[in-house]
């Protein structure tokens, strides 16, 4: 029933923090800042061509003209494959925005100083040493500097990128290599329903929530906001408080990242046949009552890792449509009850059956995946 993963390699990347002396986090800091200054003069260029030739702007013109010469004037240290990448990213956007018939205006401009672009380095210009612990980034205009990250990279390194967020350094490696060992299946199908404050998880037997938010560090956030209302604007306390929330929220963000990875390895590992709900995102962080639980839950995310990784392993992934996999669906019969939002106990009026409300939906979600599975050919499942 499950499918063969189609290849033996697969592009894989690893995150992990820099830490560079004083000179190289300026140099760093510079290079981010005149990227920044091209990529803003590409935007401005690329509106004023389209607005007068009436079509999208070539890349070789905009190298040439535009990126090259800025690139020489400004002196930077960082090699050219930085720019063409700031100028590539660019036109690509603008290229998607001007395919859209609805379009009323151009993507915002972003002023260099508060909105940086981040450094794309070439492997040629990244060399890694795993038994000392280090990183050298464009040779001697930066150097080597130390890295820390969840394991090094394994196979042929294709591209980098630096970027700094929350007062610190980080390092993103994209590399070539076989896909990790999965562990062999324990139970048939499993069921997901990726709520917004925590998820549930069916596999048949047992019922298993996950909490995704950290509560303890979105509450100490809370507490820094008001403490921010209260002091001026631009004074030293004001700053001082302003980086230890962006360090805060930074934090959180792995601590997301770290737990969505593990909870969807440990689900690949545990079934053959994985289903997930298939959330309406932009309609939560759409909805006052939900955006921001919804954005820091993240469920798309996390259903793109259950995608690839399912792959990787030759698992079968179904995408159980959020209208058919109602929280107000009993298991047992099928019968409908509408239930208030702010019930989290399901009671069916037909048969008696009562459960919790997110473990209902994960039943559906797990008999649907199974029925989808098998009524699918194998090249229409994931």
């Amino acid at each position: 029933m499950a499918s063969k993963p189609e290849s033996t390699i697969v592009a894989q990347a690893i995150k992990g923090r820099l830490y560079p002396n004083r000179d190289q986090a300026t140099a760093l800091h510079s290079m981010r800042y005149l990227l920044a200054c091209i990529r803003e003069r590409v935007k401005a260029e690329s509106r004023e061509y389209y607005e007068t030739h009436g079509k999208s702007c070539p890349a070789g013109w905009l190298q040439k003209e535009i990126a090259q010469p800025m690139h020489r004037k400004l002196g930077m240290r960082c090699c050219a494959l930085s720019v063409v990448n700031v100028v590539d990213t660019v036109r690509r956007s603008y290229v998607n925005w001007w395919k859209r018939p609805d379009h009323c205006k151009p993507p915002a401009k972003r002023h260099p100083d508060r909105y940086p672009a981040n450094i794309y380095i070439h492997n040629q210009r990244l060399e890694v040493n795993p038994a000392r612990g280090r990183i050298r980034i464009l040779g001697n205009k930066v150097g080597w500097m130390r890295w820390r990250g969840g394991r090094w990279p394994e196979g042929k390194i294709m591209s980098g990128r630096v970027s700094y967020r929350g007062g610190y350094w980080y390092l993103s490696i994209q590399f070539d290599a076989p896909p990790p060992q999965y562990a062999v299946p324990k139970v048939e199908a499993v069921g997901i329903d990726p709520g917004i404050r925590a998820m549930t998880m069916h596999d048949g037997e047992h019922s298993v929530q996950f909490r995704r938010v950290p509560e303890r560090s979105k509450k100490r956030r809370r507490r820094l906001d008001r403490k921010m209302k209260r002091c001026k604007p631009g004074s030293a306390r004001y700053r001082k408080m302003k980086a230890t929330r962006a360090k805060l929220m930074e934090r959180e963000a792995n601590v997301r990242r770290d737990t969505s990875h593990k909870i969807t390895r440990a689900l690949v590992d545990h079934a053959e046949i994985v289903g997930y709900e298939d959330p309406s995102a932009k309609a939560w962080q759409e909805s006052g009552m939900f955006g921001e639980a919804s954005r820091e839950a993240s469920p798309g995310e996390f259903c793109r890792q259950l995608r690839y990784k399912g792959k990787w392993a030759g698992r079968t992934v179904v995408a159980v449509p959020e209208s058919a996999a109602s929280t107000q669906t009993c298991h047992e019969c099928g019968e409908r009850t509408p239930h208030a939002l702010g019930v989290a106990l399901f009671r069916c009026e037909s048969c008696g059956h009562a459960s919790g409300r997110d473990a209902n939906a994960a039943k559906n979600v797990r008999r649907l995946a199974i029925e989808g599975a098998r009524a699918a050919p194998p090249e229409a499942v994931t």
